[in-house]
């Protein structure tokens, strides 16, 4: 089974091989599809023969020479089988052709089977195919061969089998609207239509697809888009445009979110899903000039958020003024008071040593005068 991204696209592992099996001119087709399995002719040859390793290829073909003395072919036959048998994996595609290939049936290989059990439905009658060499599918898609004109190409080969891998693309932008493989995003955008499609509608379609990427990586920062998509195109009647991104770029998934909702919601005035590449082209519009709205009211948002953050600036500016200017102020002021603690404290200084001299002299003074009238005393 396939893996899927977040976005629900199918992720295809380059290992799948892709088959298309034949259906006997479209015989078998409706029995194919309704009982869900593929079958092989050459009954005679057993799948323990096949299978045998102890006999060569060689003489493999020798045995289905006797068991089918009139095939010219044998190791066409015996190549087939082989593959049916051994070389179609299980999870691998399968593609059946209808009655004038007009439709083609795609779905999943299973294992090999004895019995088949085949639907009663009175409704829907079908021819039974009756060969031995069966495998389970389980189908699901149908393609319209018309809408794509490369795959007419695919249904011409002629054998039974054959290995069609290396028309994958042309397979799976029939089979899935979007998907992944290897590092690349696919879009398949379908004209299931016969109405004309003028160029200009053509070119102008691809043209606003080249814009929405642009759009999307210009807001991703990334140059160059135009290097990072192809387009391929057939616009026949109906046709097709296919779009192929690189997924590692993150812009991708919303490139491909953004059509695959347009693709999904183009509706009439009268609420009827909207069809053709000219409702789409109109959606791309809008979705273009929404961006430009967009952009220019974040242009005038930016602006106005440019002068509130100037204002702020500028007022804090005046702030940081005003608070420099009170700092000069009070350091001019603590200078000033330092400078006049000296003064005071010599001040005081001074007045402590005049009273301690006075106080001496007075001291002094008293002692002498005692002395002197101690000497008159003895004197008299």
């Amino acid at each position: 089974m396939d893996n899927f991204t977040v976005l629900s696209i199918p992720e295809i592992s380059n290992e799948r091989q892709i088959w298309l099996i034949r259906t006997n001119g479209g015989l078998y087709y409706n029995d194919f599809t309704t009982n869900k399995y593929v079958a092989l002719g050459w009954d005679a040859v057993s799948i323990d023969l096949l299978l045998n390793s102890s006999i060569s290829n060689d003489a493999k073909k020798e045995k289905i020479s006797e068991l089918y003395p009139d095939e010219k072919r044998p190791g066409l036959i015996f190549s087939q089988l082989y593959n049916f048998h051994c070389v179609m994996n299980k999870g691998d595609l399968v593609l059946i052709p209808s009655e004038g290939t007009k439709f083609i049936r795609v779905g999943i290989l299973g294992e090999t089977v004895e019995e088949v059990s085949h639907i009663n439905n009175s409704n829907e009658e079908y021819v039974v195919c009756s060969y031995t060499h069966k495998r389970k599918v389980k189908w699901f898609s149908e393609i319209d061969v018309s809408r794509d004109i490369y795959l007419s190409k695919i249904i011409k080969v002629q054998q039974t089998i054959s290995n069609i891998t290396e028309y994958a693309d042309y397979i799976y932008r029939n089979i899935y609207s979007c998907y992944i493989v290897d590092d690349f995003i696919h879009l398949s955008l379908q004209k299931t239509s016969s109405s004309d499609l003028e160029m200009k509608s053509n070119v102008e379609l691809q043209a606003s697809i080249l814009e929405i990427v642009d759009i999307f990586y210009e807001l991703y920062g990334e140059d160059e888009s135009y290097k990072k998509i192809t387009i391929k195109t057939a616009v026949g009647s109906p046709g097709f445009i296919e779009v192929i991104l690189n997924y590692a770029v993150p812009t991708t998934f919303s490139v491909i979110f953004i059509v695959n909702t347009i693709l999904g919601k183009l509706k009439d005035s009268d609420g009827s899903t909207k069809k053709g590449i000219i409702g789409l082209i109109n959606e791309i519009n809008k979705l273009r000039n929404d961006y430009i709205d967009r952009k220019k009211k974040i242009a005038e948002t930016k602006v106005i958020e440019e002068n509130i953050q100037l204002d702020k600036e500028l007022k804090q500016a005046q702030i940081d003024k005003i608070n420099a200017e009170t700092r000069k102020i009070n350091a001019e002021a603590d200078a000033l008071e330092q400078s006049l603690i000296p003064s005071s404290q010599k001040t005081e200084k001074a007045v402590k040593d005049l009273e301690k001299t006075s106080k001496r002299l007075k001291d002094i003074t008293d002692k002498n005068s005692i002395e002197c009238h101690k000497n008159i005393d003895l004197a008299s």
